[in-house]
């Protein structure tokens, strides 16, 4: 579907890493992006510094970053349940004018519904 997402390009000697190791496709990623946004500002372990993943006992790659298109809406106590936002696109880009993002503010055309094969 997404030609230029290989899976290859997050692994790091044959397998997903996000510490100082973590390939750059990782630690830009959307899902890493998602995962630790904040997470370097945590103390998870003592005598551990900050951003220690403790499932994967390291400490991340990645800590100090803001998100562009998303706003954190909600995280549990225990970082379990992750929820975002997408920003407004205003809010996104505010330099651009209405006019050069007007097409990708359209609504997306209606497809006719498929009729549901006989069983």
């Amino acid at each position: 579907m997404f030609s230029q997402v290989k899976e290859e390009n997050f692994y790091n000697a044959g397998v997903y890493r996000v510490d100082k190791d973590a390939t750059p496709t990782m630690l830009n990623s959307l899902m890493y992006s998602l995962c630790y946004y904040r997470f370097g500002e945590m103390y998870t372990r003592h005598h551990e510094e900050t951003g220690y993943d403790t499932v994967r006992n390291a400490v991340i790659g990645r800590k100090d970053f803001k998100l562009t298109y998303f706003e954190e809406a909600y995280t549990s106590e225990r970082w379990i349940v992750r929820i975002y936002r997408v920003l407004p696109s205003a809010e996104m880009r505010p330099a651009l004018t209405e006019s050069q993002f007007a097409a990708a503010s359209r609504p997306i055309p209606i497809v006719a519904k498929l009729k549901q094969p006989e069983i």
